[in-house]
Order: structure tokens, then sequence, then C-alpha cells
């Protein structure tokens, strides 16, 4: 009775400054202009107005990476494809050529990803064009061709997107997991390569594994204070004197 009640309240119409300041906010993303939406969501449930959801994907479509992310479950990491659901769109990043790499979409409809799961991420207290003013002040730190895989992608715009939502709940770090380890492996890597290729390292002045040590770097003359140069000697050829056995095996003389 209560719900039937509050749907039944008359609504009050926007003023013309709340209307043009929307419509101003929303010619920005045209391509997504909001849309009548028909799904009936109960209480409390991402869709309705204020309230946020992480949708979260399996990357790809293929079945290979839903079997991947169950394995990499165990240890709390995956990869995965995100996006934040709010007043009835879906936003997210991807790369593009040129402009801003922000896009929206379908709640759980993404095209290219397998849809695994919705997360409530809280309440928020701002209308629809609030949302809008703030995706197209975000658009210019988010150009399509910045998009990183490891470093910049769908999952650390969903990030931001949440903390400038102010939501409640805390971003799952599983999320970002698996690129961020995969990002630190690459900046290993890189060191690797650059000791490996500096001058000093073709010379073979230094050892190749240093930049692999743990601990401050040693000095070169301490560590040859504790190597001994072994002078060689020379080769000597030792023939084996076999006149003893000669003289038994030589034959005896009879009288």
């Amino acid at each position: 009775e209560v719900d039937d009640a509050v749907l039944l309240l008359p609504t009050r119409e926007p003023s013309s400054a709340t209307t043009a300041s929307s419509n101003s906010a929303a010619s920005t993303f045209s391509a997504f202009a909001p849309t009548t939406n028909t799904r009936k969501y109960p209480p409390g449930l991402p869709g309705e107005s204020g309230n946020v959801a992480l949708n979260i994907y399996d990357l790809g479509r293929s079945t290979g990476s839903q079997a991947i992310n169950k394995v990499l479950g165990h240890v709390g990491m995956g990869v995965f494809h995100c996006g934040v659901e709010i007043y009835g769109k879906e936003w997210s990043f991807r790369r593009s050529v040129q402009g801003s790499g922000i896009f929206a979409c379908r709640p759980h409809c993404c095209p290219g990803h397998h849809f695994s799961e919705s997360m409530p991420m809280g309440h928020v207290r701002i209308n629809k064009a609030e949302v809008l003013r703030l995706i197209s002040s975000m658009s210019r730190g988010w150009s399509g061709a910045q998009y990183n895989t490891l470093r910049r992608n769908c999952c650390h715009f969903s990030r931001e997107f949440c903390d400038r939502l102010e939501v409640n709940a805390d971003f799952p770090s599983r999320i970002l997991a698996a690129a961020e380890a995969a990002a630190q492996i690459e900046e290993a890597g890189a060191e690797c390569w650059a000791s490996m290729s500096s001058p000093q390292a073709r010379k073979g002045s230094i050892c190749l594994l240093r930049c692999c040590r743990q601990g401050p770097p040693v000095d070169e003359d301490e560590e040859n204070e504790d190597i001994h140069v072994v002078e060689k000697l020379p080769v000597q050829t030792i023939r084996p004197d076999f006149s003893d056995v000669w003289e038994m095996r030589k034959p005896k003389r009879r009288f």
C-alpha cells in the first residue's frame, strides 16, 4: 500500500532552467540519449533512481575466458570487463581512434563480452543531469587513444567513476588484481632488458643479473678483491717407462 501511494503521488514538472541544463549535458552524448526504461526492479536493486551497480563481465565471448576466470577466482583475480550502471544506463570505457573512449549501453548487454554478475555499490544523491555533467567532465581525461590493457582500461574507469560518484561500497580488488600483477611483471622485465642492453653489460664488466638482485649495488672493485687468478701451468707430456716390463718378458737363454 505504501509503494502504491508513492507511485500515485503527482510529479512536479522540472523548471525551464533544469530542463535546459539537462539538454545541454545530454547533447554531448546524443548517441546515448536516455530512453524510457521498461525494466521493473524490486526496491533497492540497480536501475532504481540513485542506485549504482558494478556490472562484471567475463572478457570476450569465448568459453575459454570463463574457464580462466573460474580458475583464477580461487586466487582472487580474473580477466574482466566492467561497467557502472546508474539511472538505467551502463557506462564504461574502450579504445577509440579519436575522441573520448567513454560509452554507454543497456545494462548487462555490453557487446563482445559475457555478463557474469552485478554488484550493488550503494546509493547516490545526484540526479540524471548531474551524472551526465560528471561524465562530460571525465571524458576530457579519458581519451580513447590513451586506452591501455594493463594500466588504463574499462576497470580503471569504473573504479574512478565509482569514486567520483562517492558510492558506499569499496571497489572489489579482484577486478584489477590480474592487470596490476601483469603490469608489475612488465615493468620488471623492462628494467632487466634495459640493464642487459646497457654498454656496461655488452662489455661484460657487470653481471647481467644484477638488476634482479636485492639490496644496494655492490662496488665492482670490492667484488674483484675476492677473485684469485690461477696462472696457467705448462703442459708436460709424461711417457710411461716400460723397461721393467720388457726385462720381465725378455726370454731367458738356456745353457
